[in-house]
């Protein structure tokens, strides 16, 4: 938000809603301060709603626009809000105008036979409606020192309409309750915060897309499912680790097109930003044997550089949590964590795929951007995810306790790069895990020759201590057939390395696919160790219904969990003699 002159550098902050602003509470009420004591009450958020329609469209609510069967919220133009059906109005070609209203749907979800009531996020919403932050035809001046600069209360009805629905009227009577039948459709879709999502599709589809009610990230019910938990993956009876058979799901539903581009990766170290390291050789061919031979730095490239386009992958943990990388969110915590992400779960196929935004990112303390030490980030999600595996043949992933690993054959998974140059494609492949005294002399008899002086220079600015023991490490396997061996490339980052334990096969998360030197296997890969982090995750996925559920408070309460570095031996190929 705009700050202005007179008033310090913090945006204003609203309890429990930190994932959109910052902290200044005082700011609100300068802001509403010259609202008149007698308000007018209109149908528009303007005085005239219909100015935002173009000619031969009219300004009319939801249930009355035949064409919201047809298209979704981000297709259509708002223009206000109805006071009296409390019902958010869109522009509707004539011919479909709807004579009588659409029926409204019936709760999805019930708390002792009745809607969940729609709530406030904070404690001042009874004070802002007093100096007339609910009203939908004012205008504020926000500052003295800049008087022409006004902030209409269209501008103020998205984020009223959030925070304070339950005090401003905006449920009507009926609660925490969809206003539209097609809003599950549309919150799997994205429109809660896409285009016009905060406007229309936020308010009207206010319980899936967890405004209030049982998918709200503040609600503490458990989701339990024919016997089994979804939510806290410590009860005895979660359910984690299980996964459908494709071919199955294949009966059931529509797979997605997979969205496969070839891409070439030519970005130097010196022009790669700082997130993107992923230390990867490319697979251009032309290495040399020889001692002689100078690699280039030309031949590695960073994960997931500015020129690429597949995001992070990440993995859910329990109905309201997932799993990634640190070096994923690093252009986030640049621009203060207020961007909003979205996270899509279920891709593979049409009728079940959820785009879900994430609410909070919490960066382990320890990481550094820059750095290739403590690799991992919590991301909370800004509704709850519903399981049911009858439906959608999936639950969360088991989280690695310390299982015995070594020699034993993982999973990984990721959207990145493959032999072929191609990336986009959800794909998964084994590897061999291995020790971390095995990795460490292996990663220096890979960097040891000459010809790699510049990329051991690299390694050791970004990894001067080497591997340490809260990474776990894996080696590729050839495949003799295709003469090429498994393994992460760019574009894997975040992905999750999955071990299958026990007859039922149980997917156990034991890695966060981090970094290596080559795609080739040529070299082991790292990965983010996860049962090296698991008290601190164990703390930041439980505090918050304790301290009000904020993201600063969480953070505080859980540094106690964070682990003293252990002091490692700098590797021998970082050493002087090795860098000259």
């Amino acid at each position: 938000m705009c700050c202005p002159k007179n008033k310090d550098d913090q945006p204003i902050c609203f309890p429990n809603n930190d994932h959109i602003f910052g902290c200044n509470e005082e700011f609100v009420d300068e802001l509403l301060q010259n609202v008149p004591e007698e308000p007018s009450q209109s149908t528009f958020l303007l005085r005239d709603g219909a100015q935002f329609c173009e000619p031969g469209d009219t300004c009319t609510t939801i249930s009355r626009c035949g064409l919201m069967n047809e298209v979704y919220p981000t297709d259509i133009g708002p223009c206000g809000f109805s006071e009296e059906e409390s019902e958010s109005l869109v522009c509707c070609p004539q011919d479909y105008i709807l004579e009588i209203p659409q029926q409204k749907p019936k709760p999805r979800f019930l708390k002792k036979g009745k809607p969940h009531p729609c709530e406030d996020k904070t404690i001042h919403c009874k004070r802002w409606k007093s100096n007339g932050a609910c009203l939908l035809n004012e205008t504020f001046v926000p500052s003295t020192a800049e008087p022409g600069y006004t902030v209409s209360s269209f501008e103020m009805f998205p984020f009223m309409s959030e925070t304070c629905m339950e005090t401003c009227g905006r449920c009507g009577s009926r609660g925490c309750v969809d206003d539209h039948v097609n809003c599950p459709e549309w919150a799997r879709a994205g429109q809660c915060y896409e285009g016009h999502g905060p406007f229309i599709t936020a308010l009207t589809c206010r319980e899936s897309c967890g405004l209030c009610g049982f998918l709200s990230p503040f609600n503490t019910d458990i989701q339990v499912v024919q016997g089994k938990s979804y939510t806290k993956y410590k009860d005895n009876n979660f359910d984690c680790g299980r996964s459908e058979n494709l071919t199955v799901l294949d009966e059931k539903y529509t797979r997605k097109q997979a969205e496969v581009e070839k891409s070439e990766f030519s970005e130097s170290v010196e022009n790669a930003v700082v997130e993107d390291f992923d230390l990867r050789e490319s697979e251009k061919g032309n290495e040399s044997d020889s001692d002689d031979y100078d690699d280039d730095l030309d031949e590695v490239s960073f994960a997931n550089s500015s020129n690429a386009t597949i995001s992070c992958a990440a993995t859910i943990i329990s109905d309201r949590w997932m799993v990634t990388a640190a070096h994923c969110y690093d252009e986030i915590q640049g621009d203060g964590g207020t961007s909003i992400r979205i996270q899509t779960l279920r891709d593979t196929f049409n009728e079940i795929s959820e785009s879900i935004e994430v609410r909070n990112i919490y960066v382990y303390p320890e990481y550094e951007a820059g750095s290739l030490y403590n690799d991992i980030t919590l991301l909370e999600l800004g509704r709850r995810v519903l399981f049911d595996f009858q439906k959608f043949g999936d639950t969360p992933v088991c989280i690695d306790t310390g299982l015995e690993l070594e020699g034993k054959l993982a999973n990984l998974q990721g959207f990145g790069k493959t032999e072929f140059g191609t990336l986009g494609e959800l794909l998964e492949t084994n590897v061999t895990l291995i020790n971390n005294n095995q990795c460490r002399d292996e990663l220096t008899e890979y960097l040891k020759p000459k010809r790699r002086r510049r990329t051991r220079k690299t390694f050791c600015k970004y990894f001067p201590i080497g591997i340490s023991d809260h990474h776990i490490c894996a080696n590729g396997i050839f495949n003799a057939e295709r003469n090429v061996t498994s393994g992460a490339c760019k574009g894997d980052s975040g992905g999750p390395v999955e071990y299958l334990q026990g007859e039922e096969k149980l997917r156990y998360l034991v890695g966060i696919v981090s970094g290596s030197l080559s795609c080739s296997g040529k070299a082991p890969e790292w990965f983010t160790r996860v049962a090296y982090f698991r008290e601190w995750i164990d703390c930041i996925t439980t505090a918050g219904p304790g301290h009000n559920f904020s993201k600063e408070e969480v953070e505080k309460v859980c540094t106690s969990t964070v682990r003293p570095a252990k002091q490692i031996k700098t590797p021998e190929v970082c050493n002087p003699e090795f860098l000259v």
